[in-house]
């Protein structure tokens, strides 16, 4: 194993994220891939999130980008595009990527539902194609599977993170919707529980849970669900944690987490069922 895939394994492994969870038993050129891809997305999201200002952040995203155009120096990016090239994936998706965390710059803020459909596609959709193409399935179903898997686990992340994102000033509900619910921004940015609020919350909850009953592996034909088990162990993985959520009445100030024993026992039938011949 070369340095820069020890160093991307390193950060998968610290990262102990749900996410990482789907790619663990990949072959090992396919896990070493999706090892890669998630350190490109964490450290994008890094110099997006990290300390400075927004100009210094927006600057080290362009710096970034352009290390993607131009192949440049960083290890991380020069291995991230040698898996472009690997797996034959579109790399204006790295750019997409990039233009979503790049909307989280300015506290983010969207207008209406539609703004955030569109920023769950880049950071979180983008993300799916890459990782279909990776896992080797393509096509019309793929594309609709990447776009709704992401929609719904990003949708998720943003149900659990209410104070977190408050804390950093940011806030990804709707205005349109506020407005609709009479909640006033602030509310959301101080963790003020109303009903108007959960019923904001509420609404993203269905809107995900639709996404996840259209992001059905099982529609695809038998030769690409035998490699779609890593979009399986996603979708229990995170529907299960939106279903906790909403059971726990939508916490405002409390990261809902799943034990290492529920998400053991959500994915070992997967897994046992890729032995099995469909």
């Amino acid at each position: 194993m070369s340095d820069i895939d020890q160093a991307c394994a390193e950060i998968v492994r610290r990262s102990r994220s749900n996410f990482a969870l789907s790619f663990r038993f990949l072959p090992t050129p396919q896990r070493r891939a999706m090892n890669t891809l998630y350190a490109f997305c964490r450290h994008t999201d890094d110099l997006a999130d990290g300390p400075g200002s927004v100009e210094e952040r927006r600057a080290a995203l362009a710096a970034w980008r352009a290390e993607i155009t131009d192949r440049g120096v960083d290890p991380v990016i020069r291995a991230m595009v040698q898996v472009t090239i690997d797996f034959d994936l579109d790399i204006d998706l790295l750019h997409a990527v990039i233009d979503g965390c790049e909307m989280d710059l300015a506290a983010a803020r969207f207008a209406t539902l539609d703004g955030l459909r569109h920023y769950c596609s880049l950071v979180a959709g983008a993300v799916g194609h890459l990782c279909l193409g990776i896992w080797g399935v393509r096509g019309g179903q793929a594309d609709a599977l990447a776009e709704d898997l992401g929609l719904a686990a990003q949708l998720t992340n943003i149900l659990r993170d209410i104070g977190g994102d408050a804390a950093a000033g940011r806030m990804y509900l709707p205005l349109d919707m506020l407005r609709r619910h009479q909640v006033e921004e602030s509310d959301v940015l101080q963790c003020r529980a109303s009903t108007g609020l959960q019923a904001c919350l509420m609404e993203l909850a269905t809107l995900a849970a639709d996404a996840y009953d259209r992001a059905d592996v099982d529609a695809f034909p038998a030769a690409q669900r035998r490699r779609l088990w890593p979009a399986r162990i996603i979708r229990r993985i995170y529907r299960r944690l939106l279903d906790e959520i909403v059971a726990r009445g939508f916490p405002l100030r409390e990261r809902t987490r799943l034990s290492g024993f529920t998400k053991a026992r959500l994915i070992a039938p997967i897994l046992l069922r890729r032995l099995v011949p469909l």
